[in-house]
C-alpha cells in the first residue's frame, strides 16, 4: 500500500477527475481501486472515500526496471471533492490498489528522488510511515478548482447535520423545530428548498452535481448557513 499527497490552498476546493501514474507490475494493469485519506501528522489518516473498479483510460509499458515493467496508466475516477479552508493549506492522501494481470501481487508504485511535491510517498506496514524521505510517486492529480473565500458558516446552537461530504442522503437534526431548508450553489442559484417543520429530516441530494453548495436552514425563527460537500 502506498499512498501520496496533494495539497489543497487555502480558500479553495478541489474535484479530483484524473490521475495519471507510473506503475511497476508485469503482464499489464488489470484494474485499479484508489482510496482517499484525511492527514494525520503529514502521514495518511482516516479514510474519506473510495472508488472501485477505476475506468482505465488507457495503459503504456514506458520503461522497465528490477525485472518488472513500468506501466504508465490514464485513470478516470468519479469527481471527489477534498474540501479546502479559507485560512489554511488542507493536506489529503491518495492511494491506489492495482492488480496486474497475472493477480500475482508484485505492484509497486513508483517513486523518484529527481523531483518531489508536498510529502514524500508514504507506505503501509502494519501502520503508515515514510519509507524514504527522498522519495516521492510518480503521479499527476488532474481535477479544477474552486474558490470557497468568504463563505463562512454562520451556526445555529443545537442544529447538526451529517454526513459531509454527502452522497445521496444529509440528515438534519435540532434542539428546536426546523422549519425550511435551502441549498444554493457556487453560483448563488437555488437548487432546493424544503420545508419541514420537524426537528429532525432528512434531504435527498443524490442528484446533484458533485460540488459545494451553500445550506441556509431556518430553526425556530433563526437563520444559519454552512457549506455543504456532495460527493
Amino acid at each position: 500500500m502506498t499512498a501520496n499527497d496533494v495539497t489543497i490552498p487555502a480558500g479553495e476546493d478541489f474535484t479530483l477527475t484524473n490521475i495519471t501514474a507510473s506503475i511497476f507490475a508485469n503482464g499489464g494493469i488489470a484494474s485499479v481501486d484508489v482510496n482517499y485519506y484525511d492527514d494525520a501528522a503529514g502521514l495518511p489518516g482516516a479514510l474519506i472515500g473510495s472508488e472501485t473498479g477505476v475506468t482505465i483510460d488507457s495503459q503504456a509499458v514506458i520503461g522497465n526496471n528490477f525485472g518488472f515493467d513500468v506501466n504508465e496508466i490514464e485513470l478516470s475516477v468519479e469527481p471527489f471533492v477534498f474540501e479546502g479552508q479559507n485560512d489554511a493549506p488542507t493536506t489529503y492522501w491518495i492511494e491506489l490498489s492495482v492488480t496486474d494481470g497475472g493477480a500475482t501481487g508484485s505492484v509497486f508504485w513508483v517513486v523518484t528522488s529527481s523531483s518531489s511535491v508536498g510529502h514524500p510517498a508514504a507506505q503501509f506496514d502494519a501502520g503508515w510511515t515514510i519509507g524514504d524521505p527522498l522519495m516521492d510517486g510518480v503521479y499527476i492529480f488532474e481535477g479544477e478548482c474552486n474558490a470557497t473565500v468568504g463563505i463562512e458558516d454562520n451556526s445555529l446552537a443545537g442544529f447538526n447535520f451529517y454526513p459531509n461530504p454527502a452522497n445521496q442522503m444529509l440528515y438534519l437534526n435540532a434542539s428546536k423545530n426546523i422549519e425550511s431548508v435551502e441549498l444554493f450553489n457556487m453560483l448563488g442559484q437555488k437548487v432546493m428548498a424544503n420545508q419541514i417543520g420537524a426537528t429532525s429530516s432528512n434531504l435527498n441530494v443524490e442528484g446533484l452535481a458533485v460540488g459545494t453548495y451553500i445550506m441556509k436552514v431556518t430553526v425556530d425563527g433563526q437563520t444559519g448557513t454552512y457549506k455543504v460537500i456532495k460527493n
